[in-house]
């Protein structure tokens, strides 16, 4: 029985890099072609995104959608490629600088990633009165 469960182990073990290994090819958000632009910075500076983001201001009457105050940002909650070219706005959130640093930071100053941020915006959301 012990060669059989070390059988089954080794197979476990190989099956488990595969995965890894398939994982680790896949496009990251900071390599992937952003809306036919080579990086997320290039598109930031692109007239698409300054367009947008001067509807996405404009449609939410330039107020921060966390403390009320003036929106000067546009925060991504979705890099996906409907939300880059402006077919839907629902996942781009206007926020002042100061609520774009707590969405992007934790406390400690570390860049969350873009799950963190989401889902610690979805938290602050949830749990916002008023």
């Amino acid at each position: 029985m012990g060669n059989a469960h070390n059988a089954a182990q080794a197979w476990y073990v190989e099956k488990k890099r595969e995965r890894l290994a398939k994982r680790k090819k896949r496009p990251t958000h900071q390599t992937r072609h952003f809306a036919g632009y080579a990086t997320y910075s290039e598109y930031l500076k692109s007239d698409l995104w300054l367009d947008l983001r001067e509807r996405v201001l404009d449609l939410h009457n330039r107020t921060c959608g966390m403390c009320r105050g003036v929106a000067t940002q546009v925060h991504h909650r979705h890099y996906g490629i409907r939300t880059l070219l402006g077919k839907t706005l629902v996942h781009l959130f206007p926020v002042c600088g100061k609520c774009h640093v707590g969405i992007e930071f934790d406390s400690f100053g570390k860049k969350r990633s873009a799950k963190q941020a989401e889902e610690w915006l979805k938290s602050f959301l949830a749990n916002r009165t008023g």
